[in-house]
């Protein structure tokens, strides 16, 4: 009975959602609206499914600051019930964080209401809303191995956000790399969602054990990812040393 509450908490949500997207997605083709041209044309849908969303928030007042605490009180909420084991409602409360993430950038953009504070606050809320939820990973962990990585994956997640932030304040971007923050959080959402379903029995699994291999491998490849930028940073910064010595 248990386990079919949580299936069901988990996969009739998704199934809702899909059928709106797939309903949005058709309907965004038919219509072809113009896009960005810098990113994939998933992302342009997306910003344009939420725009009417966006417009509303706009008109009754709501700021993009707002929307970005909101975002870090739902995180908050994702890791309490994360810490406890529960794979599918922390899922699903850390996707609406994640679009609260997206949706306080696109409103600020819609109603011209950018600034250089707001931009540092979303980062900084970013960071903090990413810490707690592996805290809440590490607490369900109780201290044994699924603490551990964890623990290695936030520290890996931490040294690629450092690495871009330092590069740049030295005037480098740096955005190379597989693991940057968009595919962290999907691996992440990814590996919770799967865990769901160890938990309730479907999977040859346990949940720990998907969630410690979903870890793990965030871990390495953002190790691997914090490298890399290291490792373009300093070239970057060697390259324009020998162009400043040679004028």
């Amino acid at each position: 009975m248990v386990s079919a509450i949580n299936i069901a908490a988990g996969v009739i949500p998704a199934f809702i959602l899909l059928g709106v997207f797939s309903g949005a997605m058709a309907l965004y083709l038919v219509l072809s609206p113009t896009r960005d041209g810098q990113r994939p044309w998933l992302f342009d849908f997306f910003y344009w499914f939420i725009t009417p969303l966006v417009r509303l928030l706009g008109r009754i007042g709501i700021t993009p600051n707002l929307v970005t605490a909101t975002s870090i009180l739902l995180a908050l909420c994702a890791a309490v019930a994360l810490s406890i084991g529960q794979w599918f409602v922390g899922f699903w409360i850390l996707s609406l964080a994640s679009a609260c993430d997206v949706i306080d950038g696109q409103l600020a953009r819609e109603f011209d209401m950018q600034s250089e504070a707001g931009a540092f606050l979303d980062s900084f809320v970013d960071r903090l809303a990413e810490g707690v939820v592996y805290l809440g990973l590490a607490v369900a962990g109780s201290g044994g191995m699924l603490t551990t990585v964890a623990i290695g994956a936030l520290i890996a997640s931490f040294a690629v956000s450092y690495a871009r932030a330092r590069g740049e304040s030295l005037g480098v971007v740096a955005k190379v790399g597989l693991m940057q923050r968009p595919q962290r959080l999907i691996a992440l959402m990814l590996t919770i969602f799967i865990a769901g379903f160890a938990e309730a029995g479907l999977i040859g699994i346990s949940s720990f054990g998907v969630i410690m291999l979903g870890l793990g491998i965030i871990a390495i490849t953002s190790i691997g990812t914090a490298i890399h930028r290291a490792e373009w940073i300093m070239s970057e910064l060697k390259t324009k040393a020998d162009v400043a010595e040679g004028t």
